[in-house]
């Protein structure tokens, strides 16, 4: 189960999400110097879909689809304000929010979209 907040998401992204029919599947997009995100979160399945497009160019220069996913926290620090994803089986048991994510990526869009891979050990 997908443990997060779709306010924090909102909130973080300054947008908010349009729902499909069953009121499972959160969309949200961001456009921003000639980039637009867009931000797929279904909390029952627990997959996340994320694709990145550059204004004129029909495929997208990133894309990434985490199935399982355990977890969004919002987060910010001296760093700036960003979102963090877990990829699945990431905790022993049940994500809790008491700690801090170890690894997977990190969407920010202030003060421009900038997805990042992590690792807390590596920091």
């Amino acid at each position: 189960m997908l443990v997060w907040s779709d306010a924090d998401v909102a909130a973080c992204l300054e947008v908010l999400p349009t729902y499909d029919e069953d009121g499972d599947c959160y969309s949200y997009v961001v456009a921003s110097d000639g980039l637009r995100l867009e931000l797929a979160v279904s909390s029952f399945a627990a997959d996340v879909a994320l694709a990145l497009y550059r204004d004129g160019v029909e495929a997208a220069v990133f894309s990434v689809r985490l199935v399982g996913c355990e977890a969004i926290r919002h987060v910010t620090d001296g760093s700036g304000e960003f979102l963090e994803f877990a990829p699945a089986e990431c905790f022993s048991g049940r994500y809790d929010d008491s700690v801090t994510i170890p690894f997977g990526f990190r969407l920010a869009v202030k003060p421009s979209i900038r997805i990042s891979l992590f690792s807390k050990a590596s920091m």
